[in-house]
């Protein structure tokens, strides 16, 4: 399953999240998370699943909390989010496991 998992992520990486990040700012649903990457220092613009809540924005972990951008915004602290259009500065980022859907999410002010 692992394979699987690491094989889809790929596919993503080099597929799918480039044609993706063409339309993820816009639609509802998604969104664009700019980060910079803790090693190399460069600019990453990831397309993710983003949620409103109350408290600002969750963002669905759809790979988990090992995912590198994961790591490079924890390690920042925060990100720049675009959705629906408009860029949001987030800060404080926590990792929330949602039992009954048994994922995780990872909400940002």
């Amino acid at each position: 399953m692992r394979f699987r998992k690491r094989t889809l992520a790929a596919f993503n990486l080099a597929v799918t999240n480039r044609i993706t990040g063409r339309f993820a700012g816009w639609l509802p649903g998604f969104g664009i998370v700019t980060h910079l990457g803790r090693k190399s220092g460069r600019v990453y613009r990831t397309p993710v699943n983003v949620f409103r809540v109350s408290n600002g924005f969750a963002i669905a972990l759809t790979y988990g909390r090992e995912s590198e951008w994961v790591k490079n915004v924890l390690t920042a602290n925060g990100c720049e989010l675009e959705t629906r259009g408009q860029r949001y500065q987030l800060s404080q980022p926590t990792i929330v496991h949602d039992p009954p859907g048994n994922s995780s999410q990872f909400p940002c002010a």
